[in-house]
């Protein structure tokens, strides 16, 4: 807390606890992100890692959660988006000769059109 008092006093603004979050990496070990949330008394963000963390149980986007994460042009264009309901997986672009799909792939691509 020491350092966000010091900032505080330096730059002569407050940190809302209640606006503030942190963001950890994968990386980061369960142990320190406890100590860093309790030293600086500031939630931890929980944020989707797959469309499915977007979904809600029955399939359907889950607005709220959609909403929180995305900022809004975004989020109101994935909510517009329907949700494919499983199948086959299919190719969505071909690949080049050595297997896969580069700028100069989507730039030829774009040049035949």
């Amino acid at each position: 807390m020491e350092i966000l008092d010091k900032y505080s006093r330096g730059s002569g603004q407050m940190v809302n606890k209640d606006k503030s979050t942190i963001f950890f990496s994968k990386n980061c070990v369960d142990e320190d992100q406890e100590i860093v949330q309790n030293c600086l008394d500031i939630p931890q963000e929980a944020l989707a890692e797959k469309v499915a963390d977007l979904l809600t149980v029955d399939g359907h986007w889950d607005e709220d959660i959609v909403r929180h994460t995305f900022i809004g042009i975004d989020a109101e264009a994935m909510l517009r988006t329907p949700i494919h309901g499983g199948g086959q997986d299919i190719w969505a672009w071909d690949v080049e000769r050595h297997g896969m799909y580069t700028i100069r792939s989507a730039y030829k691509l774009l040049d035949a059109q």
